[in-house]
Parts: C-alpha cells; sequence; structure tokens
C-alpha cells in the first residue's frame, strides 16, 4: 500500500508541475497549485499512517497508541476534498458520455494519477481489513480519485 500511495504521490507531483494555463498577458498561470500541493501533502500523512501499526496486545499499548496519535487523520481532510469537488463541479457541464484521457499534459497527468488512486483504493481496501489500518484512509483515496477526475 505505502509504494502505491507514493506512486500516487509522484504522479500528482507531476501533474501540479504540469496544470498550467496562459493568461490575458502570455503569462503562464497554474491550476489548481495550492489544492494539489496540499493533496501531495495529506498523501504523506496517509503513508505515515498506513505505515505505523495499530497498537497490539503484544506490544506496548501507550508507545503504540502514542505513535498512531502522532500519525492521525483528521476527517476534515475528506470534507476539504469534497468543498474542492464541489467548487470544481459547479464550472462543469454535465457529462454526457465518457471521457477519453487527454486534454494536454497537465489533464492527461490526472487521469494517470487518477488511475493510480483507483488501484491504491483497491490495495488500501485489503490493508484495512487485514492490518487495521483506519477506515479514514479509504474515504481519502475514494473522494481524492473523484477529485482528480472533476479537475
Amino acid at each position: 500500500a505505502l509504494g502505491t500511495i507514493d506512486e500516487l504521490n509522484s504522479h500528482v507531483g507531476v501533474a501540479r508541475a504540469r496544470m498550467c494555463v496562459r493568461d490575458a498577458h502570455d503569462n503562464v498561470v497554474p491550476v489548481a497549485e495550492r489544492e494539489l500541493r496540499e493533496i501531495q501533502s495529506r498523501l504523506l500523512d496517509l503513508g505515515a499512517l498506513v505505515a505505523t501499526p495499530p497498537p497490539s496486545s503484544s506490544s506496548s499499548s501507550s508507545a503504540s497508541e502514542e505513535k498512531r496519535a502522532r500519525v492521525h487523520f483528521d476527517a476534515a481532510h475528506v470534507s476539504t476534498l469534497e468543498t474542492c469537488i464541489d467548487r470544481w463541479d459547479a464550472t462543469l457541464s454535465p457529462l454526457r458520455n465518457f471521457i477519453l484521457p487527454s486534454g494536454g499534459f497537465g489533464a492527461a497527468e490526472l487521469h494517470v494519477a487518477r488511475s493510480a488512486c483507483r488501484r491504491a483504493e483497491r490495495v488500501v481496501v485489503t490493508v484495512c481489513r487485514e492490518e487495521g489500518v483506519p477506515e479514514i484512509v479509504q474515504r481519502f483515496l475514494y473522494r481524492l480519485s473523484d477529485y482528480l477526475f472533476v479537475v
């Protein structure tokens, strides 16, 4: 799961670097720069949470709980993504057919990032079930794939 989340973060970084448009004065202006940078930070946090084992009866409970507390992932991060999705979605026409992955280098890289995100979702389902990773990881990745599609 860690490698998949790391790969996703790399794709988001490439998309972030390529998501630019030219303004009326022919200046290059980044699109979604702050949002994508924030997402990259949250993906690092998610990786830390996945890498931190839950407290078990065989380990020092207070030490394990302390480690898990340091990597707490707030549900507000999911709400923030949902707000961004709603804002971007409000600028779009309703979909009437499937979307081909294209639209310039930045948009195409967002499609690749979304594919990596969907793979991470599938991997994380098992990790959550078998290794006690909190369900918030799944929820964030699920909403992130929606965000990457809408942007």
